[in-house]
C-alpha cells in the first residue's frame, strides 16, 4: 500500500524515537526529477560566462541597497539548473540560491539569446523538480519554506508553455517542507465538501518558530491547551483530495488537499491572498 506522502510534510517532525519518520521520509524523496542538461561541474562554470556580468546570477545582501559597495551571498553550485525551458532547443538557466537571511531561497530566471544568458526574473522558493512534459512544455516545482517568525511551507508549480511562465498553483502547508523530488500532487480532488474548515495541530507547528505578533502569540494560546488550531473557515462547497485518516479521541481527522482556490478571506496560512491557491490541513467530516 502506498503511504500517502504528505503525511511526511505534516509530520515531519512527529518523529519516534528511532526516527522511524525521518527515515521513511527521507528514502522516499532521495531522487530528484531533474530534466536537465548534465553539465560537468566545469561546464557549469563555463556557461556563467555567457551572463552580461560575472556576478548577475548571485543574489546581492539587503545592506548592498543602502551602500555604495555591493556585496552578494555566495553562489550555491547545485542550485545551477541548465534546461530548455521555453521550448527553443537552447538551455536556458534556473539559478536557485541565498536570497536573504534566515535561509531565504530564491530562483532567478536566465533565457539563452545569441549565445547570452539574459536575466527575465526572480520567484520565491528554490526548485526540486524539472520536467519537460511535452515538446515545448517545461514543469517545475519550487519550495519555499518558512523563516524567522513565519510557520507556512509552500510549494509553488509553474508550468512553461512556450515563451510564456504560468504559476499553476501555491499550496500552503503549516511547517518546513523537506523534498529533493516532488510527490504526485495533481490529483483531481474527488471529495465534495459543503463547506471546510482546515486545522493544525502542536505537532504540525513544531518546526516553527512562531515567537511574535498578535497573530503568532494566539497561535501559542491555542497550542497550549493542546486544542487543534482553525487554520481557514469557507463556508462553500470544496473539492478535496484525502491523502490519509487518523483518529484522535474517537474521531476521524482527514488530511486533505483542497483544489485551486481564490482570495481566501481571514486564512492562518501566510501569503493566502490571491488565485490559484491550495491548501493542505486536518478536517473532520462523517
Amino acid at each position: 500500500m502506498r503511504i500517502p506522502i504528505f503525511v511526511m510534510f505534516l509530520l515531519l517532525f512527529r518523529v519516534t524515537s528511532h526516527g522511524q519518520m525521518n527515515r521513511i521520509f527521507n528514502r522516499m524523496n532521495t531522487v530528484p526529477l531533474m530534466d536537465e542538461v548534465q553539465y560537468s561541474p566545469q561546464e557549469r562554470m563555463d556557461q556563467l560566462k555567457l551572463l552580461k556580468l560575472s556576478d548577475e546570477v548571485k543574489f546581492k545582501m539587503p545592506q548592498s541597497d543602502t551602500s555604495d559597495l555591493i556585496e552578494y551571498f555566495p553562489l550555491d553550485t547545485l542550485g545551477l539548473h541548465f534546461a530548455d525551458i521555453n521550448g527553443d532547443d537552447q538551455p536556458d538557466l534556473l539559478y536557485s540560491g541565498q536570497a536573504g537571511y534566515s535561509g531565504v531561497l530564491h530562483t532567478k530566471v536566465f533565457y539563452r539569446k545569441n549565445d547570452s544568458l539574459i536575466f527575465d526574473s526572480t520567484i520565491p522558493g528554490r526548485v526540486v523538480s524539472l520536467e519537460k512534459v511535452g515538446e515545448n512544455r517545461m514543469v517545475f516545482y519550487l519550495v519555499s519554506n518558512p523563516c524567522c517568525d513565519s510557520y507556512t511551507g509552500q510549494i509553488i508549480k509553474y508550468l512553461h508553455l512556450g515563451p510564456t511562465l504560468i504559476r499553476q498553483y501555491t499550496l500552503s502547508i503549516v511547517g518546513e517542507v523537506k523534498t529533493r523530488g516532488m510527490p504526485a500532487i495533481d490529483n483531481e480532488p474527488v471529495k465534495s465538501l459543503p463547506q471546510l474548515d482546515l486545522y493544525a495541530d502542536q505537532f504540525d507547528f513544531r518546526s516553527t518558530t512562531t515567537y511574535f505578533g498578535d497573530r503568532t502569540n494566539e497561535i501559542h494560546a491555542i497550542l497550549r491547551t493542546g486544542k487543534m488550531v482553525k487554520l481557514l473557515s469557507l463556508d462553500r462547497p470544496v473539492l478535496v483530495e484525502i491523502l490519509y485518516t487518523k483518529t484522535i479521541d474517537e474521531q476521524k481527522w482527514h488530511l486533505v488537499l483542497t483544489e485551486s482556490l481564490d482570495d481566501i478571506p481571514n486564512s492562518l496560512y501566510e501569503w493566502s491572498e490571491g488565485d490559484k491557491m491550495r491548501f493542505i490541513g486536518w478536517t473532520k467530516f462523517e
